[in-house]
């Protein structure tokens, strides 16, 4: 299944869960433009699909990998974006839901 497919597919079942319920999404890549997709020589490499679903949908939560270089979080519009880094190099995130912000944090 292709990026494009999955994305689809998410975007057909997310009404289902618009206004009434906290959605929280889980992915791979980031939202695009965003202080967690910057990649090497400070380049969004952030999705524009990603950050379509965020503003469309609202959610609540918006937790990504990827870009090694920049963990971080932030509020963009109703949205907490949060990439806690990669846990090979120790890094993860402890998240307060109801404040809407991330503790980035560091083992080892």
């Amino acid at each position: 299944m292709s990026f494009y497919s999955s994305f689809t597919r998410v975007k057909e079942l997310l009404p289902f869960y618009k206004g009434n319920k906290k959605i929280l999404i889980l992915s791979h890549h980031p939202p695009l433009t965003s202080k967690t997709d910057l990649a090497l020589g400070k380049i969004h490499a952030g999705l524009p699909e990603l950050r379509e679903l965020d503003e469309e949908f609202k959610v609540y939560l918006h937790m990504h990998g990827h870009i090694h270089e920049s963990p971080g979080w932030e509020v963009i519009g109703e949205t907490l974006v949060v990439n806690p880094g990669a846990l090979k190099h120790g890094r993860f995130a402890l998240i307060d839901l109801e404040k809407k912000e991330a503790k980035l944090l560091r083992i080892g």
